[in-house]
């Protein structure tokens, strides 16, 4: 058994999120991410430069990767936010992804801004 770190740019309509103009009030899903081998330690670098600091980062689960669903606990309380109002700057955020075959993030900018966001996990076997 070996454990791994993978990372990946996120991809909205297959281009990666590599200084990519995000427009304020366009809500954007990104592609699908497989998460089948993550071990549950997560995070996104995110740099964001360019307008003000205000970026909305959730993300929901998928079985298949075309039926999406916003995570919940017990008490319907929603687990999927992952930050809101990000900054201008370099960014290490760490989160926990729910048990899902594939995941797709949520980016909603509430300003105009510039991103470069990965996606990082730790995958074993």
């Amino acid at each position: 058994m070996g454990i791994n770190i993978h990372n990946e740019f996120l991809k909205i309509s297959g281009t990666d999120v590599n200084a990519t103009a995000l427009t304020s009030g366009t809500a954007y899903y990104t592609d699908a991410v497989k998460v089948r081998a993550s071990r549950g330690f997560s995070a996104l670098q995110a740099v964001l430069s360019d307008g003000s600091d205000d970026l909305d980062i959730s993300f929901q689960v998928s079985l298949n990767g075309v039926d999406w669903y916003d995570p919940v606990n017990t008490a319907g309380t929603a687990l999927g936010t992952i930050y809101t109002a990000l900054g201008v700057g370099s960014h290490w955020v760490v989160f926990s992804p729910q048990l899902a075959l594939y995941i797709r993030f949520l980016l909603d900018p509430d300003a105009n801004t510039t991103a470069a966001i990965r996606y990082i996990q730790q995958e074993g076997d």
